[in-house]
């Protein structure tokens, strides 16, 4: 018996310790979780060159999406090229000059390139009661103007955001309807580009004299 009273006393001594055990356990869950603090925002990085920049996306659950490839769509990712082109479309409509043409189809011509508070800073009448464009009109001349491709330059200006500046010499020719040519000669036309609204628009132009 007195072997069974002490098992007795060594059982309830060991479920009082297996409860303190449980108590203490359920008190330790009980305290709430501390929230961890939130990483700090990252910095924006201003895109130097239109490369493509890769972009790992993040879904709801946290979990990394394969990495995708994105194009900058800053107006400096336009090249060169792409503004070049404005401005020598630009000196073709320009100096296109129809037999039948008006100062008013000759705006329409260019306006597709020319913002409409810039289109009065260009001379796009047709000399009026001159000798040369009655002769033009008399004898049906046809006026074409054609970019010197390989003296085209464009570099940004500096002091302007999205702007450049585009040096183009233009092959001025006059022809008769049959296509024989009574005149030809360069000139050299400078101009000021912006990019707005998707496209390079003009904002100021210059032309120089007859190079021969």
């Amino acid at each position: 018996m007195k072997l069974n009273a002490a098992r007795l006393g060594f059982a309830v001594a060991g479920i009082i310790v297996v409860i303190a055990g449980i108590v203490i356990a359920l008190g330790r869950h009980s305290k709430p979780n501390a929230v961890p603090a939130a990483p700090p925002a990252a910095h924006s990085q201003t895109i130097k060159r239109p490369q493509p920049t890769t972009t790992v996306a993040v879904s709801k659950h946290g979990k990394h999406n394969p990495p995708t490839q994105q194009r900058p769509i800053h107006p400096e990712s336009e090249t060169a090229k792409a503004a070049a082109k404005a401005a020598e479309s630009f000196v073709e409509a320009y100096y296109l000059i129809l037999p039948k043409d008006t100062a008013a189809s000759r705006r329409r011509r260019v306006a597709l390139f020319v913002p409409v508070r810039n289109l009065d800073q260009l001379d796009l009448s047709l000399g009026g009661g001159t000798a040369a464009n009655r002769a033009r009109i008399r004898e049906r001349l046809t006026q074409k103007g054609r970019a010197d491709l390989s003296g085209v330059i464009v570099k940004p200006v500096s002091d302007q955001k999205h702007t450049v500046a585009a040096a183009v010499p233009v092959i001025i020719s006059v022809t008769r309807p049959n296509g024989k040519t009574v005149n030809s000669f360069t000139l050299q036309t400078v101009s000021r580009w912006s990019y707005q609204h998707g496209q390079w628009l003009l904002e100021s132009f210059d032309e120089g004299g007859d190079t021969g």
